[in-house]
């Protein structure tokens, strides 16, 4: 049997990082972990454990670290890499930001044809407890055996059972956690648990008609005590992306002198500018509360069934194609690999 071919795509984080003697101030150390992850992985149980690996190192840093200027230089290498040579890819990630990077890459390469998997680690490489080994092979083993395109995320969780999400459906993990989820996670021990068609792409972007991503998409989280005033609309925000609390709600009454305090004085201010605020989740024709009706009433563009952080990178996406604000509604709401959960 030929022997696999796997690009493996370094990109720092706790899995290419190491500590000092006592496990603490860890920092990247990426070609040290590859050798460890490499070996780790070929001295496993692994069927597997003789594929070949092309192992590019594009970024190296914490992912906490990560940039839109820094997703352009992953993005522009996979512009660049005939992937076709591949039977899959994996790329090595931080857990900071892991959520961001999978549901970004699930829009950028909705076209690709082969399988794209995140790996992160909850831990340095060289700690016994570490899940990055198991999640690593979990990834090659998948792409061995043939797993469909798409993009995916393998994680164990602390309770020692080793999740497949879909990376248009991450979530980034909680304060005071160690796990991953996703509305479409499964238990995955082999390809023979994951049903056919599970990863359904409907309207796939073509990587090369894609422009660079840009930082002009403000994201702001309700809080009591949220004053707009202090954001400075004039600096070349594009579009905000506004998140609501969980009944689908922001602040929209307030005594008159705290009028800034309210959403409306947010979109009164966009309105000016032309800036599109999406709130989301909200559905677009159903309001359970009379606040929800007056944003959208006021301008809001309400966007539901989709994780917050696919609706940010996909109005990131969205510029970077050029779309002005009706193309930009109309993708928020189309579905293109999958990443509406809930619609």
């Amino acid at each position: 049997m030929e022997k696999a071919k796997i690009l493996l795509i370094l990109t720092g984080g706790t899995i290419c990082s190491f500590g000092d003697d006592k496990n603490e101030n860890r920092d990247v150390q990426t070609k040290k972990a590859e050798r460890l992850l490499l070996k780790n992985f070929q001295e496993s149980d692994s069927p597997y454990r003789d594929c070949d690996f092309d192992v590019k190192m594009i970024l190296d840093i914490l992912s906490e670290n990560m940039t839109v200027g820094r997703w352009n230089r992953l993005i522009a290498f996979l512009k660049q890499t005939d992937l076709s040579k591949y039977q899959g890819v994996i790329i090595a990630h931080g857990t900071d930001t892991l959520a961001y990077t999978s549901n970004l890459l699930s829009l950028v390469l909705s076209g690709t044809a082969i399988p794209v998997f995140l790996v992160s680690s909850n831990l340095p490489l060289n700690n016994s407890q570490a899940n990055g080994n198991v999640n690593f092979k979990t990834a090659v083993e998948l792409i061995c055996t043939g797993m469909d395109p798409g993009v995916y995320v393998p994680f164990q969780n602390e309770d020692g059972i080793c999740y497949l999400h879909k990376g248009c459906n991450l979530m980034q993990s909680g304060n005071y956690s160690q796990n991953f989820y996703s509305q479409s996670a499964l238990k995955v021990s082999d390809i023979a648990d994951i049903p056919r068609n599970w990863y359904q792409v409907n309207a796939p972007i073509v990587l090369k008609d894609m422009g660079e991503l840009k930082d002009d998409v403000l994201a702001i989280r309700p809080y009591v005590g949220l004053n707009y005033r202090w954001f400075q609309l004039d600096s070349g925000i594009r579009a905000v992306v506004h998140g609501l609390y969980h009944a689908e709600t922001a602040c929209v009454t307030v005594e008159q002198e705290e009028e800034s305090h309210s959403i409306l004085f947010l979109l009164k201010e966009c309105r000016k500018r032309d800036i599109p605020v999406i709130i989301e989740p909200s559905r677009e024709d159903q309001s359970f509360y009379i606040t929800n009706s007056e944003m959208v009433e006021n301008g809001a563009v309400p966007v539901y069934g989709m994780t917050s952080e696919m609706v940010y990178v996909k109005t990131l996406v969205a510029g970077a194609l050029g779309y002005g604000r009706k193309d930009l509604i109309e993708f928020l709401r189309k579905d293109v690999c999958g990443e509406m959960i809930d619609s």
